[in-house]
This record gives structure tokens, sequence and C-alpha cells, in this order.
């Protein structure tokens, strides 16, 4: 779905990660049908498929799977395979779970061995794999609320979301992003930023966050303020949980709706 949202936005992107079986083969069609450029690993296991269910009063049930093992080699060839891109790249987003058995410090690692690379890394994951990715610093992190608050141990205000994110940029962050849902999502940088958008009857929350992501990437690598960027990418979260399923919106999408989502300079 970033992928698609980069793509749909105006620059070319390529898709990485692991694919297998009909499920694998079904993600590889879909892009393809949307002209987006591939470079998955084959694996052995079946890729895991997740599920969003909606009833007639617009509630939302997730069933998420959880990705199957990788063989040792299967994960070296994913650090082999990101490496050799970034090495060709602008701009790397590293997003998602992690299968099984894949260590909890692999974005860490991945960062890491990304240094070398003049390379920008943006990061959208949760859990321990986040907190541990923090001391490598990547250039942007995107979690939501309940991400961050659980990465702190702790539910936060919204000036403590603006206190926490300030800290983590202290450390060594460009840029933090936490989405807040329905309330919309805040920058941090050298300065606090703050969009909020309209109310809307949301059709599917799918691609949401990963639609916000994409924005962002393509914000930063035009350059754009911090406060265009977060307000373009409330937009695109906006236009695109109005699409049923996983469709993502076009850059038509966000000039429809940027001028109606509030942006505003905290700090």
């Amino acid at each position: 779905n970033v992928a698609k949202a980069i793509k749909n936005l105006g620059l070319e992107t390529e898709a990485l990660g692991c694919v297998g079986g009909a499920a694998g083969e079904y993600i590889v069609k879909e892009l393809a049908a949307d002209n987006i450029a591939t470079d998955f690993n084959q694996v052995a296991k079946e890729t895991r498929i997740n599920f969003k269910i909606t009833d007639n009063l617009s509630q939302e049930t997730k069933v998420n799977q959880e990705g199957l093992p990788l063989s040792k080699d299967e994960i070296q060839a994913v650090y082999d395979k990101v490496v050799k891109k970034a090495q060709q790249s602008k701009m790397i987003v590293l997003g998602g779970s992690l299968p099984q058995n894949m260590p909890d410090d692999f974005y860490q690692d991945l960062i890491e061995r990304l240094k070398g690379c003049a390379v920008k890394i943006f990061l959208d994951t949760s859990g321990p794999p986040l907190k541990l990715a923090l001391e490598a610093k990547p250039t942007l992190i995107k979690p939501n609320l309940n991400e961050l608050e659980e990465l702190m141990g702790q539910d936060l205000s919204f000036q403590e979301v603006i206190s926490v994110s300030k800290e983590l940029v202290a450390s060594g962050i460009e840029l933090v992003v936490v989405s807040l849902g329905a309330d919309g999502a805040l920058l941090a940088g050298e300065e606090v930023w703050y969009a909020k958008p309209p109310q809307v009857k949301v059709e599917s929350t799918v691609g949401a966050g990963d639609s916000m992501v994409g924005s962002l990437a393509v914000s930063y690598l035009d350059g754009d303020s911090a406060g265009n960027m977060i307000q373009s990418a409330v937009a695109m979260s906006v236009a695109t949980i109005l699409l049923p399923g996983s469709k993502v919106v076009d850059i038509t999408g966000i000039k429809n709706w940027i001028d109606r989502v509030e942006v505003k300079k905290l700090e």
C-alpha cells in the first residue's frame, strides 16, 4: 500500500519483500496491474493474509495472521537485497510486523547496515522491533497513538505525545509523526505541527496509515515544509478511508481534501 501511494503521487517506486504461495502470487499480480515495479524474494512459506471485517454499523474487526518462519538463507537474502537496492535509491521505507522467527532487532540491524548508503530511511512498525530500531536512528518513524503508548509503557495525553515526540527528535530521529486516528496527526521535527481532519463517514481504514507514509515520503523528497507535509499526509489518509477495500487515492484525492484539513504550528 505504501508503494501504491507513492506511485499514485507521481514518483517511481519498487516494492521489496518476501512472497510465497498463492497469496504471494496475488500480491505480485495486483502490483503489476498498478504498474508498480517489484523485486520480491520468493520464499517457501505462504504469504500471510490479513482481514478487516466491517459490519453494518461500520465497526471494524481486524484478523491478522502472523508471518510464517523464514529460513536463515531467506533472512540473509532480505538483508542483501535491501542493502543493494539502497545504494541506488533516495529513500527506503521499512514497514510491517516481522515473521515469527525474525529477530526483534531486524530493523535495527538493517538500518545500521544502510548507514553507508546515502539513503533516507522511513520506519513504520511497532512493539519491540520499533523500540530496538530507535537505537539506529531512522530518518522518520510513524507510530500511531497506541503504538507510541506501548513504546512508552503508559497512556499519553496530547501534550505528553508532543513531549515524547520531541524527546525522540532530540535523541537523533529527524522526524516523528504520530497518527491519532480521527483526531489527525502530529509531526515533530525542528518544529511541531498538528493536522486535524474533517469528520467523514469511513468506508474502509485499510491502507490509511500506509497512504500517510507514502505521502510523507513524497513530501520529504519534494522538500516540502513540515506544515505542508503533515497537512498533505492527513488529506491523503482521509481520501483513502473514503474508498472501499484497499484502494489508495492519487494526487487528486489530496487536492480535494487538503483545504479541509486544519493545520497548526504548535511549537
